[in-house]
């Protein structure tokens, strides 16, 4: 029950964290060199916490 837990904390935090970034027209260049730069770096450790 806790893993299911984790899942779901991961994916809100990777949806606020996109979602806020991306939200305005204004930080649509921030979000994509966010993204670029960082995108993989982010990714990899929460999926491997989805994965275990």
């Amino acid at each position: 029950m806790q893993e299911r837990y984790l899942v779901a904390a991961t994916c809100t935090f990777l949806g606020a964290l996109i979602m806020r970034t991306g939200s305005s027209d204004a930080l649509s260049e921030e979000n994509a060199a966010l993204i670029g730069t960082h995108g993989r770096r982010i990714m990899h450790p929460l999926l491997e916490g989805f994965a275990g």
